[in-house]
């Protein structure tokens, strides 16, 4: 298995944006053997001020993704 190019994506709308001057969501697939992978999930963010606390509700969100995907993989 070949290593994977890091998958970007950089929010230009929504909520998150309320919150955050700038956010980007960075994973990274490290193969790990012949079939399996881990995901290494980056988030890059500036708040807008110092009040606004780190995007954690988002960083669960995307764990909860990754996981439901495996789960569905995994059962093929």
């Amino acid at each position: 298995m070949d290593p994977v190019s890091p998958v970007t994506a950089t929010a230009l709308k929504g909520d998150c944006l309320e919150l955050y001057n700038t956010y980007n969501l960075i994973l990274h697939f490290i193969p790990k053997g012949e079939t399996d992978m881990v995901v290494k999930i980056t988030i890059e963010y500036e708040k807008k001020n110092d009040d606004v606390p780190p995007p954690q509700k988002y960083l669960d969100f995307v764990v909860g993704l990754i996981k439901g995907l495996d789960a569905q993989l995994t059962k093929q």
